[in-house]
């Protein structure tokens, strides 16, 4: 069964859900922090990983699109091996902003939000 590439529009219109929901996750955990001094990790992480995820999505085409613009068959590889060079770069960021997010939270670095 041969896999099915997303359309770069649709590829967009996720990215940008994503850059929102990852922007707006930032938001209510500074927020929290800034009110309460604690904060929820589920959306301390989910922040920095779908906003870099969102980044990546609206500025360059999707790992499978990307194998078969090169003439590969994306369903050839499987996992990791499917990432390009460029999304393994990208999911690089994505635990870096979160390390570093998470660093900044459990020291009391936030920026303050009403």
């Amino acid at each position: 069964m041969p896999t099915r590439v997303l359309s770069r529009a649709k590829e967009r219109l996720g990215g940008a859900l994503l850059l929102v929901l990852g922007l707006l996750l930032f938001w209510l955990t500074w927020g929290q922090v800034a009110r309460t001094g604690q904060f929820n990790v589920g959306g301390a992480v989910m922040g920095p990983t779908g906003t870099v995820l969102g980044l990546a999505l609206l500025l360059m085409p999707g790992y499978r699109a990307e194998r078969a613009a090169r003439g590969e068959d994306p369903a050839a590889y499987v996992g990791f091996d499917a990432l390009t060079t460029r999304w393994r770069v990208v999911l690089a960021l994505c635990i870096a902003a979160t390390v570093l997010h998470l660093a900044l939270l459990y020291n009391g670095l936030t920026p303050f939000v009403a």
